[in-house]
């Protein structure tokens, strides 16, 4: 009986020493792999707008207690905000200390498209905004205004703006080029004479106020004759007619008419009453023949009478008469045929020699 009860004993003895020593070995297997296995976090990465996150959008898992660098790249047209979440700012570049679960937003936000104005002008006056180039983003309306300077006025936009408002509306959707042109309000005219005569205005620059109708009127010296008109205007009239609708520049371009002179005016005449005799002596002066066919000689004072020559060439040194009313083929054979005295005995009287073309030749009073 001692036996059995002793066996008892010691069984039990060694049951409960091995459910102790089972207890502490597991105690301690526990307590090693809880030293053995490192806690996680994770780190949520968003992206509002267009642009890319280094390390890329979504979740990762680092150890507890590390820190991490996020670093944003905004894409073409895009620039990077602000951090929102578990980092602020609006560096590119963030550092989230990871100890415990984290969360970050990289916000970029859309570059507005910006278009290039130029503005340039023409002619004298300036704009507002002044000439010279300009960046305005997509969609902007820009007001731009000409002003002319003192003498100028604006006439038109042109390029990518028109009209002759002195103010134009410039929508900015793409490049644009605008030119102000001015043009003068005054204009100048410049009158010259090549020969021997005048003009009314006589020669000289003068002033005009735009689109006004200026007449120029060119009398020849004696002995010349207007050839013609030249540079902005043309014509052989003794007038023209000029439109100030720039500057301008005329010449009036006289030639003279051979030397063929009244030279002597013979008016005392010796056959009594009608003085038959009287005569007006023409020479020509020059070296070279003269045709003076058409010709006129008018008793100027009194406006008549007048004699036209027929067909007749006068050569140089040579001298013809014209009678009052005789013919003396020595002398040309030349006679107004009037019945009584041209030429006044009493008040002086006044001979002019005009050519063919009415252009006076010579005149002689006595």
């Amino acid at each position: 009986m001692k036996r059995i009860c002793l066996a008892a004993v010691i069984t039990l003895t060694l049951l409960v020493f091995c459910q102790c020593t089972s207890c502490s070995s597991q105690d301690k297997e526990e307590e090693v792999h809880e030293l053995s296995s490192p806690e996680f976090c994770s780190l949520s990465i968003n992206v509002e707008g267009q642009g890319v996150t280094r390390p890329a959008p979504g979740t990762h898992e680092y150890s507890k207690g590390e820190e991490i660098t996020v670093t944003v790249t905004p894409t073409a047209g895009w620039k990077f905000s602000r951090w929102e979440g578990d980092a602020s700012g609006n560096s590119t570049t963030t550092t989230v200390t990871m100890d415990s679960d984290r969360s970050v937003t990289a916000y970029f936000r859309q570059v507005p498209v910006a278009f290039n104005l130029n503005i340039t002008i023409d002619g004298q006056g300036t704009t507002e905004p002044s000439p010279g180039m300009y960046d305005y983003e997509i969609g902007t309306e820009v007001e731009v205004t000409a002003s002319p300077v003192q003498g100028w006025e604006f006439a038109h936009w042109q390029g990518d703006a028109a009209g002759n408002s002195l103010t134009t509306i410039v929508t900015m959707d793409k490049d644009k080029d605008i030119i102000a042109y001015f043009e003068p309000a005054m204009y100048t005219l410049r009158i010259e004479i090549d020969g021997e005569g005048t003009t009314s205005p006589a020669s000289g620059t003068y002033e005009y106020d735009k689109n006004v109708e200026v007449t120029v009127t060119a009398s020849p010296a004696t002995g010349w004759v207007l050839e013609g008109w030249e540079g902005d205007v043309s014509g052989t009239s003794s007038s023209v007619t000029t439109t100030m609708n720039s500057d301008k520049t005329i010449t009036a371009r006289f030639r003279q008419v051979g030397n063929v002179r009244i030279t002597y005016i013979f008016y005392d005449g010796l056959v009594p009453s009608v003085e038959s005799d009287e005569y007006v002596e023409i020479t020509n002066l020059g070296d070279s023949a003269q045709d003076i066919s058409g010709w006129v000689l008018i008793d100027g004072s009194d406006g008549e009478p007048s004699f036209t020559f027929p067909a007749y060439v006068i050569e140089p040194g040579e001298t013809i008469r014209v009678y009052t009313n005789e013919i003396h083929a020595e002398w040309g054979g030349f006679s107004f045929n009037y019945g009584r005295a041209i030429w006044d005995n009493s008040s002086p009287d006044t001979a002019i020699l005009y050519d063919s073309s009415g252009n006076e030749v010579s005149r002689k009073s006595y």
